[in-house]
C-alpha cells in the first residue's frame, strides 16, 4: 500500500499543473525522495517532491525533461524513466537506484516508451531522431530493425490482437501511423489521413466489438478514427465538438461509453 501511494503521488506531482500548486507544497512537506524547485509561469517558487532519487538534474520547468514513468506491469518497483536527453533508466527498487539502459541507442533523444504486455521483457523505444529500437532483454541491449520514421511522437499497443505477439502502433510526425506484428516489418497505415503530422495514437479498449479501432491526434486535423470495418479499411475525422484540432494526447477508456479523453496545447 505504501509503494502504491508513493506512485499514485509521483504520478501526481510529475504531471503538476499551476492548479496543483497546494498539493504540490504537501508533497514537499513529506518528501521521500528529492525536492526540486518549480517556477510557474506567475514567478512563484514551490518546492517539489519526486519520490524517486532521480539519476540526473531534473527540469521540473523543461518539458522534454520527462516522457513518462512506465512501470513493468509484474512487479510495480521495477520502474523505466524514459527522458531527453539523458536516455532512458531503469530502478528495480522503487526508484531507489538507477541503471542507464542505453547500450545500443544511437543517440539519447527519448520521445516514447512501450512495454509489450503480453511479453513484459519486450520494450519499445522511440527517438525525436524518428528511429524506433526493441529490446527483448528488459532494456538491458537495444536493437533498430525498422528504418527511420518521422519524429517518433507516440508508441500505443494492442494486445488482444494475436496470441503469440501484440500489435505495435507507431505515430510519428512527418510519417503518421504505422503497425507492426510480432517480429514482422512495420507498414503504414494512413489512409484517409489528409496530413501524416501524429502527434498521439490511442487504442479503443473496446475494438473486439466496435469501430473505430485506433484513434490518432493529427496535428491541427483533430481526432481521427481508424474505421476497419469499411473497405478499404481508412481513417475518418471525429471532430464534431471540439473547439480545438490541437490534440496532443488521448486516452481511451475502457467503459459502456468508450468514452474519449483528449489533451489539446502542444507547439
Amino acid at each position: 500500500m505504501l509503494m502504491m501511494n508513493r506512485i499514485a503521488r509521483g504520478l501526481s506531482i510529475l504531471c503538476l499543473a499551476a492548479s496543483l500548486v497546494s498539493a504540490a507544497r504537501e508533497a514537499a512537506a513529506d518528501c521521500v525522495g528529492d525536492i526540486q524547485t518549480l517556477t510557474l509561469s506567475t514567478g512563484e517558487t514551490v518546492g517539489v517532491c519526486t519520490p524517486y532519487r532521480l539519476p540526473f538534474e531534473f527540469c521540473p520547468t523543461c518539458p522534454e525533461s520527462f516522457v513518462k514513468i512506465v512501470f513493468d506491469p509484474r512487479d510495480p518497483n521495477t520502474i523505466y524513466l524514459p527522458s531527453s536527453p539523458n536516455g532512458l533508466f531503469k530502478s528495480v527498487d522503487g526508484g531507489l537506484n538507477w541503471s542507464a539502459m542505453i547500450e545500443g541507442l544511437s543517440d539519447t533523444g527519448v520521445r516514447a516508451l512501450l512495454i509489450d504486455p503480453v511479453a513484459p521483457s519486450t520494450l519499445y523505444l522511440g527517438l525525436q531522431s524518428g528511429t524506433l529500437f526493441s529490446s527483448f532483454d528488459a532494456g538491458l541491449s537495444w536493437i533498430h530493425p525498422e528504418p527511420k520514421f518521422g519524429q517518433i511522437m507516440a508508441l500505443a499497443v494492442d494486445a488482444t490482437s494475436g496470441p503469440l505477439a501484440s500489435t505495435l502502433y507507431v505515430a510519428s510526425d512527418g510519417g503518421g501511423i504505422f503497425e507492426k506484428h510480432g517480429d514482422q516489418p512495420c507498414v503504414p497505415m494512413n489512409d484517409g489521413l489528409t496530413n501524416f503530422r501524429a502527434r498521439t495514437i490511442a487504442v479503443n479498449p473496446l475494438a473486439d466489438t466496435r469501430d473505430p479501432r485506433l484513434y490518432a491526434g493529427i496535428a491541427d486535423a483533430g481526432i481521427w478514427g481508424y474505421n476497419a470495418a469499411i473497405t478499404p479499411p481508412q481513417w475518418m475525422p471525429m471532430n464534431v465538438g471540439l473547439d480545438s484540432l490541437r490534440v496532443s494526447s488521448l486516452i481511451a477508456t475502457r467503459n459502456t461509453a468508450g468514452a474519449l479523453l483528449t489533451d489539446k496545447g502542444y507547439e
